[in-house]
């Protein structure tokens, strides 16, 4: 197996012919059916595109254009990955990384090839200590959880009737709280006032009645 070549290292896969695609060169010592899996873009590390072709013994080019089936590779870095497949086997030829520019920009770029680098999904990655903040402890320990039992709440005792004012007399309840509370003036109101007028028709009585 030797290494796998590109063309053009920067493409597009709009606009003129001379500005679109690449060609793949890579040989095989044997026949072989020859996958290619295109992963990105950086930093994405996703399958976004394949295309299988039969190879050939010797040297090989492949014509990319970008584009596989329906999808087009949109602007960004690439990481061509070539596999040669005999049966059951698979050999790994080698991989190469591409970038797709945008219509109209500069081809040929001076400086480094494009680099690919992909980061691993968040869920997909082991932070140690990450399973503290969603197991119970009793779970990381490698004890199952017990069931707690279950405890009696004591009932709330209803404020100003403990004791002597433990129940009222009576209750004035017609489903309204405004009206309630209206009916409840009222007769406090009323009650009070006779307790008014019972208390001094009582002190004119002893009044009256004791004469030194």
């Amino acid at each position: 197996m030797g290494s796998v070549r590109a063309s053009r290292r920067r493409f597009s896969t709009r606009g003129p012919r001379g500005r679109r695609g690449t060609t793949v060169t890579f040989r095989l010592t044997a026949p072989a059916s020859v996958v290619f899996i295109v992963r990105g873009p950086s930093p994405s590390c996703g399958v976004a595109g394949k295309k299988s072709v039969r190879g050939r013994r010797g040297l090989n080019r492949v014509r990319l254009n970008g584009r596989f089936g329906r999808h087009t590779l949109t602007p960004g870095t690439y990481e061509i990955v070539v596999v040669a497949k005999r049966g059951k086997t698979r050999h790994h030829v080698g991989r190469i990384s591409i970038q797709v520019v945008p219509p109209g920009s500069r081809v040929r770029r001076p400086g480094s090839p494009p680099a690919f680098r992909c980061a691993a999904p968040v869920a997909q990655t082991s932070i140690p200590g990450a399973g503290l903040f969603v197991s119970p402890p009793s779970a990381n320990r490698g004890v199952p959880s017990q069931p707690q039992p279950a405890t009696k709440q004591r009932p709330k005792g209803t404020p100003g009737r403990s004791g002597v004012l433990n129940a009222p007399p009576f209750h004035i309840g017609t489903g309204s709280s405004g009206v309630d509370m209206l009916l409840a003036i009222l007769l406090y109101g009323t009650l009070g006032i006779g307790g008014a007028v019972l208390l001094v028709y009582v002190v004119r009585f002893f009044r009256g009645s004791w004469n030194p």
